[in-house]
């Protein structure tokens, strides 16, 4: 028994233990460093995977919208929303103040064109006139 405490008194087993010790510590720091990476890159892949869905419900919302104004009624109704124009068929209604109920506007009656007698007897002048600019209702 004597002998077995000498051997643990002796210098270099006591710095082998404090070693293996420390390198344990160690290790098992490094184990945890790599443990809570793992857990925070595993966080962001589900943050990012999310958005990725949402990005795909995105493009599929955007990709029907695209596939509905590709058709001739989609470029129609598009061009309806966007411009200030109207089809010759169609009526336009203005809404007046509330009160006063709402009016509704037909189409412009049709100019008639000019015979060809007629423009030949004007004056050449008004011709060019009429040529530039187009004579209004």
């Amino acid at each position: 028994m004597e002998q077995e405490q000498e051997r643990w008194r002796r210098t270099g087993i006591r710095l082998a233990i404090l070693a293996l010790v420390v390198a344990g510590i160690y290790f098992l720091s490094i184990f945890v460093k790599q443990s809570l990476n793992l857990y925070q890159l595993s966080q962001e892949i589900r943050e990012q995977e999310g958005r990725v869905a949402e990005l795909e419900r995105e493009n599929q919302r955007l990709e029907k919208q695209l596939a509905r104004y590709l058709g001739e009624e989609g470029r129609r109704m598009l061009v309806k929303e966007n411009l200030p124009y109207r089809d010759p068929e169609e009526r336009v209604v203005i809404p007046l103040q509330p009160e006063e109920g709402t009016a509704v506007v037909s189409a412009p009656p049709a100019v008639e064109a000019p015979s060809a007698e007629d423009l030949a007897a004007l004056p050449v002048w008004e011709q060019w006139w009429r040529v530039i600019f187009a004579p209004t209702p």
